[in-house]
């Protein structure tokens, strides 16, 4: 039932490509620069899957659906559902059914034009509220395009307190990478992601975890898609020969989508 739902949607979107017409989001783990047009409006569709534990079966997935738009040329503003799921056979974790989990609100500033300075930056800001979570996170988007090459750093901390217990944690996320743009339409490149989970506000590391992996991205005037896949590369507490698979998984994949409104 799974592969067939799968298998529709992606036929779904592939009939539905010539339609589509995107601001050109080309990383699935980092943002670049670039804000939404002043006054447009676009629907974004996000799609996480984080599979792989130390023993039996186990898949977080976690869809999200984004609405942006430009309230200034540099200043987008974008509203999500946060979804999320997990199927987990022959181990200790639990299988939850797919559910809204929390809302939040983004805040994209870039500070003057694209290509104003060496490189270009922004700031983010993103509030999350929801049945048990309360959370905000601030990020740091540095980028440069550099004729067929792209490039992207982002620094973000992350404030969660889980609303029925109280915990809070805090995780500390650094991602970035480069893309190829090979012709108008296809771009490929590689992304990383290093992430700290710490307890209380930045209290002891609870754990860590390294992650790389290849991008592709399909743009022109019409449609955005973005896919990547991340394996784990080293982790801590090391729970399986260098990896963290308790409070990491092993793979991470990321699909999005963008449509204009």
């Amino acid at each position: 039932m799974k592969k067939q739902i799968i298998v529709s949607a992606v036929a779904i979107t592939l009939s539905l490509i010539n339609n589509l017409f995107a601001d050109g989001k080309r990383f699935a783990a980092s943002y670049t620069a670039a804000t939404m047009p002043q006054n447009e409006f676009e629907l974004e569709m996000l799609y996480f899957n984080n599979f792989g534990k130390m023993s039996g079966s186990f898949q977080n997935y976690a869809p999200k659906i984004e609405v942006e738009y430009g309230v200034l040329n540099n200043l987008t503003a974008s509203f999500y559902f946060n979804f999320t799921g997990t199927s987990a056979k022959n181990n200790s974790y639990p299988s939850e059914p797919l559910n809204l989990e929390s809302n939040s609100i983004e805040l994209r500033y870039r500070p003057g034009a694209m290509d104003q300075y060496l490189i270009d930056p922004a700031l983010y800001f993103e509030f999350e509220y929801g049945k048990n979570v309360i959370g905000y996170e601030p990020k740091i988007i540095l980028s440069k395009q550099y004729k067929d090459i792209i490039g992207v750093l982002n620094i973000a901390s992350e404030f969660e307190t889980e609303r029925s217990s109280g915990a809070r944690t805090t995780n500390f996320d650094i991602t970035g990478g480069a893309l190829y743009e090979f012709n108008s339409l296809v771009a490929c490149g590689i992304e990383f992601r290093h992430d700290g989970i710490y307890s209380n506000t930045f209290g002891n590391r609870l754990s860590r975890a390294a992650f790389l992996g290849p991008t592709v991205n399909l743009t022109n005037d019409d449609f955005s898609l973005t896919v990547n896949l991340m394996k784990q590369l080293s982790g801590s507490p090391s729970s399986n020969n260098g990896l963290d698979l308790v409070m990491h998984e092993n793979y991470e994949f990321t699909a999005i989508l963008e449509i204009e409104l």
